[in-house]
């Protein structure tokens, strides 16, 4: 049955499926589907304003949906964006926050950008890998004024280092460089480790040694105020055993 109102509107009704067989099928305006639906065989595709800006399949079994875009695919949903391959959520971004967490999160994340790993990955929660030998492969840009810039807690930790470094290739560079212009007035470096017993609150080795220096300290303030350049205290005075100072060559 097809007939048409009087606002030019045309319909097509059938007791159980339409069959449209053509080359191509040109719709200029609003289509209106009231239900059931729209089947499309495998590597046909829809067509928006250009041909390489289209939604598809291929022909793998099980088949792959392809989403391809002239410029950029957009998603503005008025709720959360997930990826659920598998019946896994590995992606969630907030609609109301624009916070995304990925991998395993769950609920809403918890930061603008929170990547979680169960405890069953087998692979680093995240890599960093960075080919590009004259570009800083992790920079942090932060404004804070009363928080933390870097955090780490890692009070699990037993056997293993909570950071560790390897720079073999070094020639003129340093491992660390710890750089500040500010007028302080308390520790630049500071080392709280009150509940250690036999260890060591700072260990190096340097076993290569020829004309350098294990350690190099220098005070070029032209202040004539009284100072200590290098203070020693141990401050219990029962510990009468302890040794402030002790050199062995």
């Amino acid at each position: 049955n097809i007939s048409a109102d009087s606002s030019d509107v045309l319909s097509i009704a059938a007791g159980s499926e339409i069959d449209l067989t053509a080359t191509d099928i040109d719709i200029n305006g609003t289509v209106t589907f009231g239900g059931g639906d729209i089947t499309l065989a495998e590597e046909q595709k829809i067509i928006f304003d250009s041909a390489d800006t289209y939604i598809t399949t291929n022909t793998d079994s099980p088949e792959d949906l392809v989403i391809s875009a002239d410029a950029d695919v957009i998603l503005e949903p008025d709720e959360d964006v997930l990826l659920n391959p598998a019946g896994k959520t590995i992606m969630t971004s907030s609609g109301g926050g624009g916070n995304t967490c990925m991998n395993g999160g769950s609920g809403s994340p918890n930061a603008v950008l929170e990547v979680e790993q169960g405890s069953t990955g087998g692979y680093p929660c995240v890599l960093v890998d960075n080919d590009d030998t004259d570009e800083i492969a992790l920079k942090i840009d932060a404004a804070n004024i009363t928080a933390n810039v870097l955090q780490i807690n890692a009070d699990a930790v037993t056997t293993a280092d909570v950071i560790e470094i390897n720079a073999d290739g070094l020639t003129s560079g340093s491992i660390l460089n710890l750089l500040s212009s500010a007028t302080a007035t308390h520790n630049l470096i500071n080392i709280v480790a009150d509940s250690a017993t036999t260890g060591k609150g700072i260990y190096m080795s340097m076993d290569g040694l020829t004309t350098g220096k294990m350690m190099h300290l220098e005070d070029d303030s032209s202040s004539t105020s009284a100072r200590d350049c290098v203070l020693i205290h141990q401050t219990n005075d029962a510990a009468l055993d302890a040794t402030a100072l002790k050199v062995i060559s």
